[in-house]
């Protein structure tokens, strides 16, 4: 979607997806290293290349529908 999305001229916007910005009591379980490869892989497929990083620096995996909710403004 990424791709197709450049294309177009714009680009795909992150929204709660850095992990560093998880807090940390929310940050319990361990990921794989293969899924923390997958996790940067589509972040930079994305154009999100601070992000890319960041599961290196964070090894852990949570699901999103774990967090409050955060509306943008």
């Amino acid at each position: 979607m990424a791709a197709d999305v450049l294309e177009q001229g714009r680009s795909l916007q992150p929204w709660q997806m850095s992990p560093s910005s998880v807090p940390k009591q929310a940050q319990k379980t361990a990921a794989p290293t293969a899924a923390l490869a997958r996790m940067s892989y589509w972040a930079g497929m994305a154009g999100w290349n601070a992000i890319a990083a960041d599961p290196k620096d964070h090894p852990y995996r949570l699901e999103q529908e774990a967090l409050d909710p955060v509306l943008p403004g």
